[in-house]
């Protein structure tokens, strides 16, 4: 069967726009330039519309190169007009010393963390030398929860900020999570952490009245489920899948989910919005009937509920888009065309990028457009592998594809970003997916017989059972011999190795090609050469780490696929500050085993030789100076020290230190106080010794086999 690659119009379209964003985003590229680009393009199509038939005929490829190129520059120029970094309006322009007084606005309802409140706000205005500079940009804002001020803090309000808004700063440690980047991805490239002395209320109610009385309904909405919901893990699921509000999810509900594989369903997204579509289809089905122009009534009717429940949930991207989604797909419907799948995903996923380009590079965007794609194009496939004769097991084998093909779409996504697989995965869906249909209609029911009494109690009763009902079934999933399958660590190239296997088999069975299935062989092996070299790469490392930890102390020898840390702290802490600062780097050194040192006995697995605070690893030797340093009786031949470790503030006296031992490299790391840090980097500098703080400079990291 040939492939009609020409009816996919929107999707050819898609694809140079999306080039442009990515290409204009690492690459720096003059707006005169683009512009100037935009108006050849345009007028070189234009004039070539107007050749002869015969020309037009000939230099076809032509047309197509220059459509290809204008919608390349198109995103190259959205992607700079909306990065409000490199406007010269900015605000960051302005923040020459911390002499600024910022005016802001709240732009979304706090968040409560464990120690703050969180919001993102607009800067306005920036107040530096009696001017007043109108400007633009976005900041994250945590305010101190010592006051019960920031509580009354509501969207819309202006807030008078007397502090210096702060670049976010790279991940300290190896292989971090990254704040930074994750923020970009947002448009937002700055922080403040207030508290209230540094800030006062100027006015209320200057965000958009339609979003202000959005939000009210959300909150109240939020406090109907606080009220009829009793149990906690039950009650931060309903928020999380009924309006999006996900802070109160605990880690252990997260793990539940993500290791069973049911992670989407926590996040509001196309599954919601489907059964929201569907309940309406339903509800207004009388419209239809009954009025002239009904059908045309109806359409407005669903994909204003539609919308409306997107506005309810805080007009969260996975929500916005699988609105814009199913709107389409219910025009198109309405149109009785038979319009392509394929071309309805690719025109929400245009219409989202011109206005956020940089949705582009967020996970949800890549998972729920790849998911999509693969559930158009796979599942209907998959499900004519085998034919059912009853209801039920066709409904069965129908929900086990859209879970398979759902899962074949993201499969190297979730193995780069998540490092895991849920082998269960479609025996989750068997339980979640009818379950969320029950949550929705049910949550529903429980905010419309809310005033009624009796019957908003047992509504919500019914509800939180069903939730209570679901968790156990997971727990059981993930209770099963080998459920999930975790330290996966892939290169993004083999991520994308993966999906060119992908293609390139599909394309196979599509066109029956046998060149296309050995380029498929062709990739297999190079995924599986890197793999393997990769893994002798992780036999033979050596490395040194001083991790940045605030207020602790943690270093770490690698050997293979051995860690040996030496900490003062982290074991009595929680497993959530090793995920967030080690983890990373572990997952990615492919270290199986961690073992702690004891600084009072040798052991022979330790891949170096220690004496009270001196430790020799290979030819390097390590001092940790952890307590109080007097002057001593200066000696002639001194010891060398490659590096010295300062931890916990002591008293040092560098004069008498230097009298004992040369000294190549001094590092201070996140133990020492700011006084303690000031004066060892002001004595560096003295006496010509290199010094690294992890405080500013992050993690030491030292390839011991250099």
């Amino acid at each position: 069967m040939k492939f009609h690659w020409c009816q996919f119009t929107a999707f050819r379209l898609l694809m140079p726009f999306i080039l442009g964003i990515v290409f204009s985003s690492y690459y720096s590229i003059d707006l005169f330039l683009l512009g100037a680009l935009l108006l050849f393009f345009t007028a070189s199509l234009f004039v070539y519309q107007l050749l002869p038939i015969s020309t037009f005929s000939r230099w076809r490829f032509l047309h197509a190169l220059g459509f290809w190129l204008l919608f390349f520059t198109i995103g190259a120029w959205v992607n700079l007009q909306t990065n409000e970094a490199k406007s010269p309006q900015h605000f960051s322009h302005y923040l020459t010393d911390k002499n600024t007084v910022l005016l802001v606005e709240v732009n979304e309802p706090l968040v409560a963390k464990p120690n703050s409140y969180k919001t993102t706000v607009k800067v306005r205005q920036v107040i530096k030398n009696d001017s007043l500079f109108w400007t633009k940009g976005s900041a994250v804002v945590y305010f101190d929860k010592d006051s019960t001020q920031e509580k009354s803090i509501q969207y819309g309000d202006w807030l008078l900020v007397n502090d210096f808004a702060k670049p976010i700063a790279p991940p300290a440690n190896p292989h971090q999570f990254d704040f930074r980047q994750y923020l970009k991805s947002q448009n937002i490239g700055h922080q403040l952490y207030l508290t209230a002395p540094n800030w006062q209320l100027l006015s209320s109610g200057n965000g958009h009245p339609f979003m202000e009385q959005i939000y009210r309904l959300r909150t109240t909405l939020l406090n109907i489920l606080d009220k009829k919901i009793q149990g906690k893990a039950e009650k931060a699921i309903a928020a999380a899948l009924l309006l999006g509000d996900k802070h109160l999810l605990e880690d252990d509900i997260r793990a539940l989910y993500s290791s069973t594989g049911a992670m989407h369903v926590l996040a509001v997204s196309g599954l919601h919005v489907g059964i929201i579509m569907q309940l309406l289809t339903v509800l207004f089905a009388f419209v239809e009937k009954r009025f002239r122009y009904g059908s045309f009534i109806k359409l407005w009717l669903v994909v204003l509920g539609i919308w409306g429940f997107a506005f309810l949930t805080g007009l969260a991207p996975s929500v916005c888009r699988s609105a814009l989604m199913f709107s389409l797909i219910a025009v198109g419907k309405h149109s009785k065309r038979n319009v392509s799948s394929l071309n309805i995903v690719a025109a929400s996923a245009f219409i989202l990028l011109t206005f956020n380009p940089y949705l582009l590079f967020q996970v949800g965007f890549q998972l729920s457009y790849s998911a999509v794609i693969a559930i158009i194009y796979l599942q209907p496939k998959l499900a004519g592998l085998w034919e059912h004769q009853y209801k039920t097991t066709d409904w069965l084998w129908q929900l086990t594809t859209v879970s398979l093909a759902a899962t074949i779409g993201t499969l190297p996504l979730t193995l780069y970003y998540f490092h895991q697989f849920p082998v269960y995965f479609w025996l989750s869906n068997f339980i979640v997916i009818p379950a969320a249909t029950g949550v929705v209609f049910l949550g529903v029911l429980t905010f419309i017989t809310y005033p009624l009494g009796i019957l908003g109690d047992w509504t919500s009763y019914c509800l939180e059972y069903l939730i209570w009902l679901t968790n156990v079934g997971l727990s059981f999933i993930q209770s099963l011999p080998n459920a999930v399958v975790t330290g996966i660590s892939i290169s993004s190239f083999q991520m994308w190795m993966l999906y060119c296997m992908l293609l390139f088999v599909l394309l196979f069975f599509r066109v029956k090609q046998v060149r296309l299935l050995q380029l498929a062989i062709l990739l297999a092996c190079l995924f599986f050469g890197e793999t393997a070299l990769k893994k002798w790469e992780t036999l033979q490392q050596s490395h040194l780490t001083i991790y940045h930890l605030k207020n602790q102390s943690v270093l770490e020898f690698n050997q293979g696929k051995n860690a040996f840390l030496l900490t003062d702290s982290l074991t009595s802490t929680s497993a959530k500050d090793y995920r967030f600062n080690l983890a990373g780097n572990h997952l990615e050194l492919g270290i199986d085993h961690i073992h702690f040192i004891s600084p009072k006995e040798e052991n022979p697995k330790y891949p170096f030789q220690f004496n009270d605070s001196f430790y020799q690893i290979k030819d390097k030797t390590l001092f940790i100076l952890n307590k109080d340093l007097h002057t001593q009786n200066a000696i002639d031949d001194k010891m060398h020290l490659n590096y010295v470790l300062v931890k916990n503030s002591p008293f040092i006296d560098l004069d008498g230190l230097l009298d004992l031992f040369t000294i190549d490299y001094l590092i201070a790391d996140g133990s020492n106080n700011y006084s303690t840090r000031s004066f060892l980097k002001k004595a560096c500098a003295k006496y010509a010794i290199d010094f690294h703080s992890t405080h500013e400079d992050g993690a030491f990291v030292l390839d011991l086999n250099e």
